[in-house]
């Protein structure tokens, strides 16, 4: 036999060739689905716990995906709800269903593609469901603080701000950021910081501007209603209240999710179960919220009966962004009416008639802002 020091440089020769096919496999890993194995996700908790917080989180993610659902179906049967202002709120529902097709979900551990289409489809719609409030925020404050009738011209900006910021922030870790992560897929623990430059900075600079402009577009509604002394008061105060609500949701849905991502950051190996499961469950009603507060009027909830019923529904009263007719529509009544049509009078001269109808029928109504 050879004496072991002659046969020792084998060994290393035999040990590369069995490591090149592993670190071929991990380049094409790479490439896609990071290796989620070395993630803890829930790490330092019990199976137990996380089995109940997924069960919590599946029973709020479906009243959102009926709650959003709702608002679609009303879009699509109702030409009268077919308004600008409830084109907006539809398409924050849009992004809730699609977002809740997202988390339900549930791509196997050892298939990348499956990972990485969840990880699109989370990615993108939540976050866009988050920008379509701001720019909700944006229409009121024009129309409410500037008198800006025409915001349907910012309608190319909203969708490419809506739907292009949340495709670029995705497609950034497509290069082995995304994993599989306890039952879901998204970015993985370690990359923790692209969470923050994904969603949670994006979704903190949103609730910052939004409470800035309802600030200031309820501070206007107020003012209005000091020198309210109409029949519709009752229901320009139901209106004041429901827009309070309107900055509070991110906020409420959201709050414990930031708090618990900071934690996780801070200590990733001692997770808080508590705010685990405040995390998961509250931002989970954020499709049934934006819901029930944006879309939940007084002219949808008239519809309800006739969509759910089968019926064509009847015409009636237009879809409304709240607020803007309690300071339009009593700036309108102070001005002198001008006419809005040819008028039938028969001494009126003919040029005069002709002019008239060549004006517009009249300014938007506040309740198709």
């Amino acid at each position: 036999s050879l004496p072991p020091k002659l046969s020792a440089p084998c060994k290393p020769a035999a040990a590369e060739r069995e490591e090149r096919p592993v670190k071929r496999r991990v380049k094409q890993v790479r490439m896609g689905c990071g290796d989620s194995k070395v993630d803890g996700g829930y790490r330092g908790l019990t199976d137990d716990e996380i089995s109940s917080i997924h069960d919590v989180k599946l029973a709020f993610t479906s009243l959102s995906f009926i709650g959003s659902a709702t608002i679609v179906l009303c879009y699509i049967r109702c030409r009268e709800l077919r308004k600008f202002a409830f084109k907006l709120v539809f398409l924050v529902s849009l992004s809730d269903f699609i977002g809740c097709l997202g988390e339900f979900m549930s791509p196997p551990e050892d298939q990348c593609g499956p990972c990485l289409f969840q990880s699109f489809i989370t990615s993108i719609f939540n976050l866009s469901s988050v920008l379509w409030t701001a720019c909700i925020g944006h229409c009121l404050y024009r129309a409410v603080r500037h008198h800006d009738l025409d915001v349907e011209k910012y309608e190319i900006r909203y969708h490419i701000f809506s739907w292009g910021v949340p495709l670029f922030l995705a497609l950034i870790p497509a290069n082995g950021m995304y994993g599989y992560d306890n039952g879901v897929c998204w970015i993985l623990e370690r990359y923790a910081w692209m969470r923050f430059i994904q969603f949670y900075i994006p979704l903190v600079l949103v609730i910052i501007y939004n409470g800035i402009v309802y600030y200031r577009v309820l501070s206007s509604l107020r003012a209005v209603l000091r020198t309210d002394d109409s029949s519709q008061r009752d229901r320009d105060m139901e209106t004041f209240w429901r827009m309070g609500l309107y900055p509070m949701i991110l906020l409420f849905c959201w709050f414990f999710g930031i708090i618990n991502r900071i934690q996780n950051s801070a200590d990733p190996d001692h997770p808080s179960y508590a705010l685990y499961m405040l995390h998961r469950s509250l931002s989970s009603m954020t499709g049934l919220l934006n819901c029930l507060v944006y879309g939940m009027n007084r002219s949808v909830r008239e519809k309800l009966p006739e969509i759910f019923c089968c019926r064509s529904p009847q015409s009636g009263g237009e879809a409304e962004l709240d607020g803007i007719q309690m300071s339009q529509a009593r700036s309108e009544s102070k001005k002198p009416s001008e006419p809005c049509a040819p008028q039938d009078d028969a001494n009126e001269d003919e040029e005069a008639s002709s002019e008239a109808a060549r004006t517009p029928a009249r300014v938007p109504a506040s309740d198709e802002v």
